[in-house]
């Protein structure tokens, strides 16, 4: 049998959260127990989740826990009969965050996997482990600056030329005096003329 990390590689930026699984293959021999601890870079990653989502292992025998300060998640659990037998059967899938540049290497240490043969051989044969690139968070592009709209022209507005009488005129006064009428044509035949005569104050 054999225990791998899934993907095998893979590129990060500092802040990217990505997945990490780890897989148990047993191409001849039913597998009833898996045990072991991963072990992570704490100054270039930091675990935020661990998920036992479709996982082989349906009895656990402590729940997997992780320390970001050592650097490690540790599982243990056990397979039920008929057990599990084939190729890449999910075990734990780990969720990271990426904490600073570098390469980080992603192990196993201390795991075995036990075959479903009463006795509890360990019949584990090999381990692979992982790697992530993290590298800088790349520089947000920078925007232009938004083109500013020309400022309508105001329009003055016009002079107001005020209207100034005639000098030469005389000053109208408050109310207008009469013309005093001197006489009248008293009788008119039809189609004649009438006269009257007067005098006034006012010129013209």
């Amino acid at each position: 049998a054999t225990l791998s990390i899934s993907p095998a590689s893979g590129v990060a930026a500092v802040g990217d959260t990505f997945k990490v699984a780890i897989h148990v293959s047993s191409a001849d021999q039913a597998v009833n127990a898996i045990s072991g601890t991963l072990t992570f870079p704490a100054d270039r990653l930091q675990v935020t989740s661990l998920s036992k989502t479709s996982s082989v292992i349906s009895f656990w025998v402590q729940d997997p826990t992780y320390s970001n300060s050592a650097g490690t998640v540790t599982f243990e659990g056990i397979i039920p009969n008929p057990a599990f037998m084939g190729a890449d059967g999910r075990v734990l899938t780990v969720t990271f965050v990426a904490k600073s540049e570098g390469d980080a290497m992603i192990g196993i240490i201390g795991s075995q996997v036990l075959a479903n043969d009463g006795q509890g051989t360990d019949i584990l044969t090999s381990k692979s482990s992982g790697s992530v690139t993290v590298r800088a968070t790349p520089a947000p592009e920078p925007q232009a600056p938004p083109t500013a709209k020309p400022p309508k022209p105001v329009k003055a507005p016009e002079p107001v030329v005020p209207v100034l009488p005639d000098a030469g005129a005389p000053t109208p006064p408050t109310q207008l005096q009469p013309p005093v009428i001197n006489g009248v044509t008293q009788n008119v035949v039809v189609g004649g003329e009438a006269q009257v005569d007067g005098t006034s104050i006012y010129p013209g």
